[in-house]
């Protein structure tokens, strides 16, 4: 993978905030925004060396494994995550475009054409536990503001009585979801590409795509409920000795994203039954 899909790939998988503190923790010279970094990082005479270079490439494998995900956590026995982890690692991995690029991804007009399926493209064996990693071709719905002013006089005039204009654009973009097997405990998490402006059921669709595929490798249905994480969260929002939570946001099965702020004194009450079965 050259050094150039490397940059590119980063600039389309990951959000500027996050991508200019991986840039900062190499000391690699950033501009504002990422249109700009990309131009110092691409100029001819830019020579980051080899090592900041892998080190990058490492950066984006990280990020396909763990940024911006949407994550479920699973209880399964030992003899059902072996028979996961087996299956992954002695998968046959079957020549295909995302396999090819693999860690880096497709632009979206490489990806006009290709279907929807599922493929898995690699397995990531790590010091604590098995990764794999699938791709597929899925739809983003941004919301981006417009400018008034910018816009043709016609249009600004029989747009003037609204007091925000939003254009909807529907982009292509190439998912990376991780099975992730640790080795240690009895939990395997699935995370699936989760990027702002994807709609909460197109992530959960894409949840119950990996569980399909996973227990056609295994020959078995390894996967029950997800585990509800409010018990958790509720331990540690009433426990005294924890801390202070002075903010705690979650979305819910009904596509809404719920935020509670205390910013001066803890509470005690905790948070209403009907939102702790959606903690998932």
């Amino acid at each position: 993978m050259s050094f150039e899909d490397t940059v590119e790939s980063m600039r389309r998988r990951m959000p500027w905030p996050v991508a200019q503190r991986v840039l900062a923790s190499q000391s690699v010279e950033r501009g504002q925004g990422w249109d700009r970094t990309v131009a110092k990082l691409l100029d001819p005479d830019a020579d980051l060396g080899e090592e900041a270079e892998a080190e990058l490439q490492q950066s984006l494998r990280e990020h396909i494994l763990c940024g911006e995900k949407l994550s479920r956590f699973f209880q399964v026995s030992q003899a059902q995550k072996a028979a996961i982890r087996d299956a992954l690692i002695y998968a046959e991995i079957s020549a295909n475009q995302f396999q090819e690029a693999y860690p880096a991804s497709l632009s979206e007009q490489a990806l006009t054409g290709l279907d929807r399926r599922l493929r898995l493209v690699a397995v990531e064996e790590l010091e604590d536990g098995v990764a794999g990693v699938f791709s597929s071709v899925r739809t983003l719905t941004i919301r981006e503001p417009l400018d008034a002013d910018e816009l043709p006089a016609e249009a600004a005039e029989a747009l003037q009585e609204y007091d925000e204009i939003v254009g909807i654009k529907n982009v292509r973009l190439q998912a990376f979801d991780v099975v992730w097997v640790p080795d240690e405990g009895d939990l395997v998490d699935i995370r699936v590409d989760y990027p702002r402006g994807m709609q909460q059921a197109n992530g959960e669709a894409a949840h119950e795509q990996i569980l399909a595929h996973l227990n056609g490798m295994t020959s078995e249905d390894a996967f029950e409920e997800p585990h509800n994480l409010f018990p958790l969260i509720d331990l540690m929002y009433r426990d005294g000795q924890e801390g202070i939570v002075v903010e705690l946001g979650f979305g819910t099965t009904t596509a809404s994203t719920k935020l509670e702020k205390n910013a001066t004194t803890r509470s005690r009450t905790g948070l209403p039954p009907e939102k702790r079965s959606s903690l998932k």
